[in-house]
């Protein structure tokens, strides 16, 4: 996206007049459409910042772009300090293994009912993450952890649990509100 971006910016200048020579000979239409054109493609290279984590970014905008393409509602809430109280990577496959598994959850909605919320903070030097997200069947739980039935799932929750406990943190997995909710604190 950093590259695209770069390469977009070098060539404003060819878009400036070309636009420009539009104008001047009367091509209003013409002039109005390019413009639109261009402004789209701009529109597609906005490079989002949650946070100055790059793993923790790289793995927030890409679902927020997978919901946007898909129309789901994803809403994020990151305030997070310069430094982590863990390691950075470990805890980029916790919230990456989450938000595949909320995904994979609400990709089963209708549109309209499909969400996920992220909250990610740190407070008195805890990292405390929260992600709920709707479902259309009800997940089931075993030793208050989720279980699936599906083959070649359940990985993403077994990794999700290894890690946490890997860092020294706790984790949580609860419906509440017809929401699947899923808390760790580190």
């Amino acid at each position: 996206m950093q590259q695209q971006l770069s390469i977009m910016r070098h060539d404003m200048r060819h878009f400036m007049s070309t636009a420009r020579t539009l104008i001047q000979q009367g091509k209003y239409a013409e002039a109005q459409q390019y413009l639109g054109e261009e402004q789209s493609e701009l529109e597609g290279t906005i490079l989002q910042r949650y946070c100055t984590h790059e793993y923790i970014n790289a793995i927030i905008i890409k679902y927020s772009d997978k919901c946007r393409l898909q129309k789901i509602s994803f809403q994020a809430e990151v305030k997070l300090a310069e430094l982590l109280p863990c390691s950075e990577l470990s805890f980029s496959a916790i919230l990456d293994n989450a938000l595949e598994n909320a995904w994979n959850a609400v990709c089963e909605l209708p549109e309209e009912q499909a969400q996920i919320s992220l909250s990610l903070k740190q407070n008195g030097g805890k990292l405390l993450l929260a992600v709920k997200n709707t479902y259309l069947q009800k997940p089931e739980f075993a030793n208050d952890r989720p279980v699936s039935t599906r083959s070649g799932h359940g990985i993403g929750t077994r990794s999700i649990i290894y890690n946490c406990e890997k860092i020294g943190g706790q984790y949580q997995f609860s419906l509440e509100d017809k929401l699947f909710v899923l808390r760790i604190i580190v």
